[in-house]
């Protein structure tokens, strides 16, 4: 996925020597598991519904969490001019949130963890959303409150999310449990930096090839007086 983009995906054979090592590693894995006595993962790991559904939404939240501290500070320096120290600060503030809404939970606990999820959500579709208007007229304080609300969101929905998702799992599950659950959070964040990252530069290709096409001889708007 990083390199996809830029190696122009599949007409490239560095990406399909990379789809191929893929392909027979994930089928490798799931042989492994499958017939092996003693497996890495247990299959039976997967059958807790509340462990599985808690898996695809640490896999959301790893997306929704990542993604914007890697695109945000280029935005700010290439669009917005802004230096690195004063960048720092303003991305500062999201870990503010996060600070926030955990020492929050200590009161915030005995609330129904479903309804604290929710929030927590909402607070990062809100955050998301205010980012989306963003445009190349930045200011500091266009990003500041939806950085610091999505700091929050993260909050608000981690401390309900972890225990959810290992309230029904039985104990001799919890190591495995434990390894995917986080190795999830992981991977989601960096699937989607790759994906965005993608769609970047395919925005830039695309805008420059735009750009270029109208740079001819026989444009009157550039022609000399």
């Amino acid at each position: 996925l990083d390199r996809g983009e830029r190696a122009d995906w599949f007409q490239s054979s560095e990406i399909v020597a990379y789809a191929v090592c893929g392909g027979f590693a994930l089928y490798f894995f799931l042989a492994h598991i499958l017939t092996s006595e003693r497996p890495f993962l247990r299959p039976a790991l997967f059958s807790d519904r509340n462990f599985a559904l808690g898996m695809l939404l640490t896999l959301l939240f790893g997306m929704l969490n990542l993604t914007p501290m890697t695109l945000l500070p280029g935005m700010l320096k290439n669009v917005g001019g802004y230096p690195d120290i004063i960048i720092g600060y303003v991305l500062g503030l999201r870990g503010m949130g996060t600070a926030i809404a955990f020492l929050l939970m200590i009161y915030l606990s005995r609330f129904n963890p479903k309804t604290l999820l929710i929030c927590g959500f909402a607070c990062q579709g809100v955050a998301g959303w205010q980012m989306a208007q963003l445009g190349a007229n930045i200011s500091l304080w266009d990003i500041a409150f939806p950085l610091w609300l999505q700091g929050f969101g993260v909050g608000l929905l981690w401390v309900p999310l972890t225990l959810i998702s290992f309230a029904t799992l039985k104990p001799e599950f919890m190591a495995e449990g434990s390894g995917i659950f986080h190795f999830l959070r992981n991977m989601g964040g960096s699937i989607h930096i790759s994906l965005s990252i993608a769609v970047v530069l395919r925005m830039k290709q695309t805008s420059y090839a735009d750009m270029t096409s109208q740079v001819t001889p026989f444009n009157e708007a550039f022609s000399l007086p």
